[in-house]
């Protein structure tokens, strides 16, 4: 057994993550271990993950590792109920020099133990077999004052998604509970609070996470859950619990926005809460709403600004190559954002199918595709008919001016209408629709045409009663175009 005290000589936050890993470094694995910061003892249960506590340090803090085994000799963890043994003296001190809190904080085996902890102690609570995710999740991050919130709630709307506020999950009792107790919510607490939320059944189908990952472990531990996430689906397919554990698909969305224009909305958006106070104070009608000291403070909205872009924007750029990612630049009005929203989110079959699905799917021109180039292909086709069925052209044309147009005409106010055009008006040439089609879509209609089957009585034989029919077939033109004015 071997005992440590680590001296941080600066004052920063920190989890006891960073002592575990420290002391890995030497050979050793932590068992127990008791923090003295600001005169007040936190201790950790035997066995227990440290890095799902956290505290902040003070100058000269001292870490006590009370138990350490050297995991190179084959020491094994004592049994419950064994005495511990007490520190008395310390058999070495360590020096923790800031440049090495930074070397152990990027150490991506923190992200790795912090995230396997979470995932056991959900195993725990929620058992294994009930641990499913939503197929679909879109992780929404932005610079402040991009306008999250009003993306959020146009995504919900639009792909029919529940919408998850981390920051609202931060304020519930459990998360309540956690700061009550004196502790920090570390990256820990808040992977448990927001994969619990994810476990809801009425995320099943899809949901927007707004505000997660904002931190470089955060990033990691994402991985991490996309990676488990692919590896239940694997485990359960051919099974009965295989509609439990559907392929994830995640989402990574990045509104930004420059520093400046950052700067100028969030005191803009402070104006606007002071303005709705100032009446809710003065009609007593109405709600208070949040005043941040960042929407008050040009100067604390620049140092959010940048904390945004070290600890949130550069390690998100990571994720690019595993997930989609859409980086939406949120300058401009709601509209306009709203548009590229809506363009980012096309729908990306080579990352959401599965490779047997999208080879069989592939061949099929996307939507987006074909209206890529129906221009330059219907303006082909026209000059084609007139030069080459000259005589088919000019009955489309006919049709148009005579049939055609003086029911749209009367129809201007509803701004759809219907023409039936039979074998007669034809002139049985049924390539005339496809000419009329194209003229009318060149012109800015939307047309659809449906053949259609009439069966008409053609005679009766008085003697015995029976009722001979004809079926004659036509084309019904259903148009739609821009309603008039009233």
């Amino acid at each position: 057994e071997v005992a440590y005290t680590i001296e941080a000589d600066c004052c920063t936050v920190a989890s006891l993550g960073m002592l575990r890993n420290f002391v890995a470094r030497c050979g050793r694995r932590v068992v127990e271990c008791t923090v003295a910061a600001q005169h007040r003892i936190i201790p950790t249960a035997p066995g227990r993950a440290f890095h799902t506590s956290a505290l902040c340090v003070a100058p000269k803090t001292t870490f006590s590792c009370l138990q350490a085994y050297d995991t190179t000799s084959g020491d094994e963890e004592p049994e419950t109920g064994r005495n511990v043994h007490r520190l008395q003296s310390h058999s070495k001190t360590t020096k923790l020099e800031t440049h090495v809190i930074h070397d152990v904080l990027d150490n991506p085996d923190v992200s790795r133990n912090i995230f396997d902890a979470v995932w056991r102690r959900l195993e725990r609570t929620h058992g294994a077999e009930n641990l499913s995710f939503p197929a679909e999740i879109i992780w929404l991050n932005g610079a402040p004052g991009s306008g999250k919130g009003t993306m959020a709630q146009y995504l919900k709307r639009s792909r029919q998604m529940t919408h998850i506020s981390t920051s609202d999950l931060l304020n519930t009792p459990e998360a309540q509970a956690i700061k009550d107790s004196g502790r920090l919510i570390n990256d820990s607490d808040v992977l448990h609070v927001v994969a619990t939320e994810l476990l809801k059944k009425h995320h099943k189908f899809g949901v927007i996470v707004d505000g997660f990952p904002r931190t470089k472990v955060q990033v990691e531990c994402l991985t991490y859950l996309h990676e488990k996430l692919q590896e239940t689906n694997r485990l359960h397919q051919g099974t009965e619990l295989a509609s439990k554990f559907p392929r994830p698909r995640f989402h990574i969305v990045m509104m930004y926005i420059g520093e400046e224009e950052s700067i100028r909305r969030q005191i803009a958006r402070g104006k606007t809460v002071e303005h709705h106070n100032n009446i809710v104070e003065a009609t007593g009608e109405g709600e208070l709403q949040e005043h941040r000291q960042t929407d008050i403070n040009p100067e604390k909205a620049q140092e959010r600004y940048h904390i945004f872009r070290q600890q949130s924007y550069e390690p998100l750029r990571t994720l690019k190559s595993a997930f989609n990612y859409h980086f939406i630049a949120a300058d401009g009005s709601i509209e306009e954002v709203r548009r590229r929203v809506e363009q980012e989110f096309h729908y990306q079959s080579s990352l959401e199918l599965s490779d047997e699905v999208f080879a069989a799917v592939e061949k099929i021109p996307r939507a987006d595709q074909m209206r890529r180039h129906f221009r330059q292909q219907l303006v082909s086709r026209l000059d084609k008919y007139s030069m080459e069925q000259p005589q088919t052209f000019a009955l489309a044309l006919r049709l148009i001016d005579q049939k055609i147009y003086p029911a749209l005409e009367r129809s201007v106010g509803a701004g759809h209408a219907a023409v039936d055009l039979h074998p007669s008006d034809l002139e049985n040439n049924d390539a005339v629709v496809q000419v009329i089609v194209d003229i009318l879509s060149e012109r800015g209609f939307g047309v659809m045409v449906h053949p259609i089957s009439e069966i008409i009585p053609d005679s009766v034989d008085l003697k015995t009663g029976k009722i001979s029919f004809e079926e004659r077939c036509l084309f019904r033109c259903k148009l739609d175009f821009p309603r008039g004015e009233v």
